[in-house]
């Protein structure tokens, strides 16, 4: 099964956009792999969807769906931190993405 790190603007595409490539790729991801969390990406997601400019906008359905979707994915703990993104709030998927191929530690 593949292991997917999808970063938070993707998932937010996926919220606004009903029919668009990113809600296709969670839904996706959701029914054939395995989606990767840490304790940050997760974070950021939820602290982006509840400010409220984009609180009232959301269809709450799909928020479920992804709550679900979150507590299915596979959460990856101790992951080494990585400083090469322009973006250093993007590092933390980075990093995550690096570890996608390697076994984890049960």
């Amino acid at each position: 099964m593949i292991r997917v790190v999808l970063d938070t603007s993707v998932l937010i595409s996926a919220v606004f956009a009903r029919e668009s490539l990113p809600r296709q790729t969670v839904r996706w991801v959701s029914d054939r792999g395995v989606f990767l969390r840490s304790v940050e990406t997760e974070s950021e997601f939820f602290r982006t969807v509840e400010r409220p400019k984009f609180a009232r906008l959301i269809d709450p359905a799909f928020i479920d769906f992804l709550r679900m979707f979150f507590d299915r994915a596979e959460m990856v703990s101790g992951v080494p931190p990585v400083k090469v993104c322009r973006d250093p709030d993007d590092d933390k998927f980075l990093a995550l993405a690096l570890l996608r191929d390697k076994p984890m530690p049960l």
